[in-house]
């Protein structure tokens, strides 16, 4: 009896012309014909976008007709949803990618809105790495859309060169899914998300782009009707394949994620290249094969995180692109994912969906049942070992003892004891046991967490492979360091000292001998180059220096990079290059060119670095009078210089630094000393408001006094408009009384009125004013201010406030240094709704508690405060005065790592 055929099987039949209906039995006719009307339609009008190589025409169709500021520079591919065009942009000198739908593609009908929706979808996202669009138009009866031009390739190009490591493919995947996150949370699910949609600038980044087939979940456009096929067949999902409208949503492109992934990892699509058909045919009846059956160096947990996103029915896959992010993760951390691996009874049961036969019934009885006998076996358990009150040689014996008997990871944690008790011209030689124990083991968690316990006994301890991932577990714990600010004290120290204490340095020298290790060894270049790139800020802390972003090292000038006009101009374009330091370039380059001579060309360069200032730090100080003259920084003068230089060269240019904004405090009246500080953000929305200031741009700081008011000048422009962190000020000259210094801690500032957006064009735009008051008190009632405190037992108490919701409880740890001088450090906080809070019996919340289990020691001085918010998150009480403060008599046990 000849086996039965199976849908794919079928499908080359129909397609070769080598079977009709009679052929087909009635289990896969259904299937059959959507796979084979899936097919025509794709084929006909949903070709991929094709990347041209050297710049040359896919046709000979004439450039299009782009307004006057936009000149065509090349075609840069083109496909079922129109032609994209290279363009420099006169006003800006910029060069801008233009995606035109030209005559020929209206034609299609459906295709014109599916155009639009594009632009209106795109519109909407502003995502580091979604390929942002500028200004959407007709000219010459041809509908366009301007967007970000990334200067580089396709994913699909780069994988015609060959399959990634998983780093690389990870490094590609994270801020992929991170950008359709972005998407997802403002309605809009992708749905043709494959490699040549995922752009590669000259710096590996990754941007993704082509929302011509995207959904809008809050509303249907009429764009895709039930039943149609849209996307490409070797990364759509199975809801996709069927027409099932109804059932596409956020798991379908988790789905063209898992295919994209396995593609970097394998170097094929789950389900091939192939006809349409034939790949639908797969998608539908059969699994894709494992990933490490086609290479064995993928990581076994990976392929279980690719294989979840690959899954047919969307329950079945991670729920959100934030479930998927949260298991890449802790896969980062060596932990296992959250993802399982299919068990025995489903894998029989879909090859029973598939093969439906007597024997497959038959032999998914018998699994189902090995399965029950199996649950029924005793499990082997890690035999725990007493090490405390040891000596070296008795851990070293039975060490051995049990790595004879196989158990590597039980010897492993024996020899590291034995090497912590040993003499230390002895724990070399122990400490290679613990090496070669590591290596031995298949449980890469557990791999991890005994080679972590011994860097801490020598921190250039090698173990191979895991040295990256111990490395980046090393720089992870120096993420919780937060340096002590202070000004220089010494001639040429610099304005602003960011201090390690001393309890924190050991951390960041760990993490500096493994990123060094990392830096010098046999791995690959994106490993190594990414050591570096962390060492610079590891380095940074330990030479006291300050973050970029935080506090700044104010030079007595500007300092300009140094090269050829074409190198600076090179440098100013180049997007992986931080974009204060690219303007630096384009205004040296607008320098040299004009030393030079070329009028046109420096005047260029003047307005791209004005313009790459502008989008992320457009403010410049008030001008002064003569015979008040101000100290502002070089930073904070920079647009005033660049506009100089143009205007210099230019004496017409119009003057953009006219306007600014005006802010304004109302309601309470400040208190004598008192003031209030913010540092606005003001981004073009363009630009990721994190990249304001980015790499060293100035932040403006606003301080409003008992005049009420400030002015700030703003480059023109429209921007959007937050205040991050804002806070207040007391100088009071010690003679306060009580009462202003309750005042000062019950202080608050409403910014809530402000408009998330605003536009200058030369004129000062008076926002909306600023709302003091005071908060109601809250009262601090036990532990007593001083007093010795068991963290486990007592319980903290504090006064109710009326229509409170929750209360936000803050630690935070006092350290005195030999000299006297102190310092505070915050330890985090936690929210509840109760007026007591006992940490012992607290439930776990944001990892919280097992911080507090190592900060906690006995004689610890902690301090503690509370606020209230009501239901709709406005804060309703605080503390009048400082935090109180406790003794720790007892450490926290709760929460331990």
């Amino acid at each position: 009896m000849s086996p039965e055929p199976d849908l794919a099987d079928l499908l080359d039949a129909r397609l070769d012309g080598h079977a009709d209906d009679a052929d087909v039995p009635e289990s896969f006719r259904i299937d059959l014909a959507r796979a084979l009307a899936a097919h025509e339609a794709i084929r006909d009008a949903l070709e991929e976008t094709i990347l041209l190589p050297g710049g040359e025409p896919a046709s000979d169709r004439e450039p299009p007709r782009l307004p006057d500021d936009y000149e065509v520079v090349r075609e840069l591919g083109h496909g079922g949803m129109g032609v994209v065009y290279l363009a420099r942009q006169r006003s800006l000198g910029r060069q801008v990618a233009v995606k035109v739908l030209r005559p020929g593609e209206m034609a299609f009908g459906p295709m014109l809105r599916r155009f639009e929706e594009e632009a209106r979808h795109l519109a909407r996202l502003r995502h580091p790495n979604i390929v942002a669009i500028h200004e959407v138009g007709r000219s010459g009866g041809e509908p366009y859309f301007t967007m970000d031009y990334i200067e580089g390739q396709s994913l699909s190009a780069r994988l015609a060169a060959g399959v990634l490591t998983p780093s690389q493919a990870l490094a590609i995947l994270r801020p992929a899914a991170e950008a359709v996150r972005h998407a997802h949370e403002r309605g809009i699910i992708h749905r043709d998300l494959k490699p040549s949609n995922i752009l590669l600038d000259g710096g590996g980044r990754a941007f993704v782009t082509d929302f011509g087939l995207a959904r809008d979940m809050a509303g249907s456009s009429g764009v895709t009707r039930s039943g149609e096929v849209m996307g490409t067949p070797a990364y759509m999902a199975p809801e996709q394949a069927l027409g099932q409208a109804d059932r596409i949503g956020e798991a379908t492109d988790v789905h063209a994620l898992g295919a994209i992934l396995y593609e970097m990892l394998a170097g094929r699509p789950p389900y091939g290249h192939d006809a349409p058909a034939r790949v639908l045919a797969r998608l539908l009846d059969a699994q894709p094969e494992a990933p490490r059956r086609i290479d064995r160096r993928i990581p076994r947990d990976l392929e279980t995180i690719c294989l979840k996103m690959l899954e047919k029915e969307p329950a079945r896959r991670y729920a959100t692109v934030g479930a998927l992010l949260e298991d890449l993760r802790r896969f980062d951390e060596g932990r296992p994912p959250l993802a399982r691996r299919p068990g025995p009874a489903l894998r029989a049961g879909r090859w029973l969906r598939r093969h439906g036969t007597a024997i497959a019934a038959v032999l998914l009885v018998a699994a189902a049942a090995a399965g029950l006998a199996w649950s029924l076996l005793p499990r082997r358990t890690e035999v725990q070992v007493q090490v405390e009150d040891r000596t070296a040689d008795s851990l070293i014996a039975e060490a051995n003892a049990r790595h004879a008997a196989g158990d590597h990871a039980l010897a492993a944690r024996l020899f590291t004891a034995a090497a912590r008790q040993a003499p230390a011209d002895r724990r070399p030689a122990i400490l290679r046991d613990v090496v070669r124990c590591v290596g031995e083991l298949s449980d890469r968690a557990a791999a991890l967490q005994i080679a972590a316990d011994a860097i801490e006994l020598a921190p250039d301890l090698s173990f191979g492979a895991y040295d990256p991932l111990l490395a980046s577990v090393a720089d992870d714990r120096t993420r919780a360091v937060t340096p002590v600010h202070r000004s220089g004290r010494t001639p040429g120290e610099p304005e602003m000292v960011a201090e390690l204490r001393a309890e924190d340095r050991p951390v960041v020298e760990l993490a500096q001998t493994r990123l060094e290790l990392v830096a010098k060894g046999n791995f690959s270049d994106d490993v190594r180059r990414d050591a570096e790139d962390r060492l610079v800020r590891i380095r940074r802390m330990l030479r006291n220096e300050p973050s970029p972003g935080t506090w700044r090292t104010i030079p007595a000038q500007i300092d300009f990079p140094k090269g050829t006009a074409d190198e600076l101009h090179r440098r100013s374009l180049d997007s992986s290059v931080p974009r204060w330091d690219r303007a630096r370039a384009a205004y040296a380059e607008g320098r040299t060119r004009a030393e030079a001579g070329d009028r046109p060309g420096a005047l260029e360069a003047y307005r791209r670095a004005f313009e790459l200032i502008r989008c992320g730090s457009p403010t410049y100080p008030e001008p002064a009078p003569a015979s008040a003259p101000r100290f502002d920084p070089p930073e904070a003068r920079f647009l005033l210089d660049i506009e100089a230089a143009i205007r210099a060269l230019d004496p017409a240019a119009p003057s953009r630094l006219k306007g600014g904004l005006r802010f304004r405090l109302t309601g309470l009246e400040l208190p004598p000393g008192v003031s209030v500080f913010f540092s606005p953000s003001l981004v073009d929305p363009a630009l990721d408001p994190k990249l304001a200031g980015n790499g060293g741009g100035f932040l403006p700081n606003v301080h409003i006094g008992r005049e009420r008011t400030a002015w700030l000048g703003v480059a023109d422009g429209h921007y959007r408009l937050s205040v991050p962190a804002p806070g207040k000020s007391y100088g009071h000259d010690g003679r306060a009384d009580e009462a202003t210094e309750r005042s000062y801690h019950l202080l608050d500032v409403d910014y809530s009125d402000l408009p998330a957006e605003v536009e200058i064009r030369g004129e000062t735009v008076d926002l909306p004013p600023l709302r003091a008051r005071l908060l109601e008190e809250i009262k601090l009632l036990a532990p007593a201010d001083r007093a010795a405190f068991d963290p486990n037992e007592g319980i903290f108490r504090w006064s109710p406030v009326p229509r409170a919701s929750r209360y936000q409880f803050a630690l935070g740890a006092i350290t005195v240094s030999e000299g006297g001088s102190t310092t505070k450090r915050g330890l985090g906080g936690y929210d509840t709704a109760s007026t007591s809070l006992c940490l012992g019996t607290a439930p776990e919340q944001n990892q919280v508690l097992a911080t507090l289990s190592r900060e906690l020691k006995p004689g610890t001085i902690g301090e503690w405060t509370v606020q209230a918010f009501d239901a709709s998150g406005r804060k309703l009480a605080t503390v009048a005065g400082p935090p109180r403060n406790f003794v720790v008599a007892r450490s926290l046990e709760r929460g331990r790592d």
